[in-house]
């Protein structure tokens, strides 16, 4: 059964970041969050892990404290493990979605999928793809201040991996404090990427060459970057949440490396029979003076190029939801609309469809995956460019964040403005959808505009 109670926060933000600080550090531990002030936010926090699911390149396995099962392949574990165990634990949910499973899938997961060739080298080195099951989760309702959480207690459930204590006596999170910066000098950024604006913006050219020749229509390019950090990843996290509020927000802890993520783009969300995806494409950065902001905006609106660019994003995930929908039931919710962020505006649509009864949870995921806002059109041969160009993996970068819960309920974020905190060594990744009509100089330019909240978060620790 699932044992439920609420818990009412005197300070909803003081409670979360005593949660990380107090369970942060042990592997499995999990922060989803809406750091954006809006109505419906929320803050989900996964505690007591019962089984992992990993998948590291031939290797896919799902281990608990008293056994482990080998599977063929990542999915094959999701399916034939984790969707039977979240499907029984729904029985004692009656109507309600709650989550009870987390992890991420990294942009790897494609070579299970499609027939792609890897990158040449792999600076990341790490799994694939980690899920877990959970006994406990809490979800913070922001427009309540009320914590509610959930608690399986069933005889047959495996041993958590490590236990928590009275949620109501939580060690105390301080932020150190930071200096201000005036001005962020991005030599420093530029210098660790793998990437120099030279090589960058000839990569560009060669894309381009591709499309004139009519070998791809579009190909999403990223540079990596690596920063030496040998602070607490906590502090990134809190660092980065604070300049970059966003929808879709990530913390989550392993045993050797930290995933940070403030993405802004919904990969999907699954409501028992409803699937929607909302991609993001077209992107200007934030300006200081009000009257150029909002010349940017204006301008991102009516660019023909990033509306194009949009649209076929668009087409291509009513492409990819055609797998799993039921007859006639995919359809674009909204269209270009803009949503702004502390770095950045966007160009933004929502597409929906009625999943096809005969189709589960990781088919959908199947179907979709990668989002084909981070890959380029058609998706597998901009996939084989991207490896090609790139040269090194993704990780997490361009893979998805997010849960999967009771009564066939999910929701996973694309895992952009995501990086990763491993052997005192802070990488994370940026990227542009190239096009026929790219400019090479606008494209670099969109990628370090994209980097900014990353890049500043971390300046205003390291030299604090």
């Amino acid at each position: 059964m699932i044992k439920s109670e609420e818990l009412k926060l005197h300070n909803r933000n003081e409670f979360t970041s005593n949660l990380l600080q107090t369970y942060g550090q042990n592997p499995g531990f999990v922060l989803l969050e809406s750091t954006l002030d809006s109505s419906d936010s929320r803050t989900i926090v996964f505690l007591e892990p019962l089984a992992k699911i990993c998948s590291d390149n031939s290797s896919s396995y799902v281990e608990s404290a008293e056994q482990k099962f080998e599977f063929e392949n990542p999915w094959q574990a999701i399916q034939d493990w984790l969707s039977p165990a979240i499907e029984y634990i729904s029985e004692f949910a009656e109507d309600q979605s709650i989550p009870f499973s987390s992890g991420y899938l990294g942009y790897e997961l494609l070579h299970s999928l499609e027939d792609v060739p890897p990158a040449l080298s792999d600076l990341y080195k790490v799994p694939d793809s980690i899920l877990y099951l959970y006994r406990t989760v809490i979800v913070i309702e922001h427009s309540s201040n009320l914590a509610k959480v959930h608690r399986l207690s069933l005889d047959q459930l495996p041993k958590p991996i490590w236990e928590i204590s009275d949620l109501t006596k939580l060690q105390e999170f301080k932020m150190p404090e930071l200096n201000k910066i005036e001005h962020f000098d991005l030599q420093l950024l530029e210098e660790a990427s793998n990437f120099s604006k030279a090589s960058y913006s000839q990569a560009v050219d060669q894309i381009k060459d591709l499309i004139k020749a009519g070998d791809v229509y579009q190909v999403n390019l990223s540079q990596q970057f690596r920063l030496p950090y040998q602070k607490d990843p906590r502090l990134l996290y809190q660092a980065l949440r604070t300049v970059s509020p966003v929808g879709y927000a990530a913390y989550l802890h392993f045993n050797d490396f930290s995933v940070i993520s403030t993405s802004p783009e919904r990969f999907f969300k699954s409501e028992r029979t409803v699937i929607t995806s909302s991609p993001i494409k077209g992107t200007r950065p934030r300006l200081d003076k009000p009257g150029e902001d909002l010349k940017n905006l204006t301008e991102l609106k009516s660019s023909e190029k990033d509306l194009a660019e949009l649209s076929m994003i668009v087409d291509l995930i009513r492409n990819d939801m055609g797998k799993i929908a039921e007859m006639e039931s995919v359809r674009v919710v909204s269209h270009a609309r803009v949503e702004s962020f502390a770095q950045v505006h966007h160009l933004v649509s929502d597409i929906s469809c009625q999943q096809r009864h005969d189709t589960s949870i990781v088919d959908v995921i199947k179907a979709l995956f990668p989002c084909g806002s981070v890959t380029g059109c058609p998706k597998v041969a901009a996939m084989k460019y991207i490896s090609e160009f790139e040269q090194t993996t993704r990780g997490v970068y361009t893979g998805s964040i997010g849960w999967f819960g009771t009564n066939n309920s999910a929701e996973w974020n694309v895992a952009i403005r995501t990086g990763i905190v491993k052997d005192n060594v802070f990488t994370f990744q940026s990227g542009g959808g190239i096009v026929y009509d790219s400019i090479a100089k606008d494209e670099y330019e969109e990628t370090i505009a994209k980097a900014l909240g990353m890049y500043q978060a971390y300046r205003l620790l390291v030299e604090s």
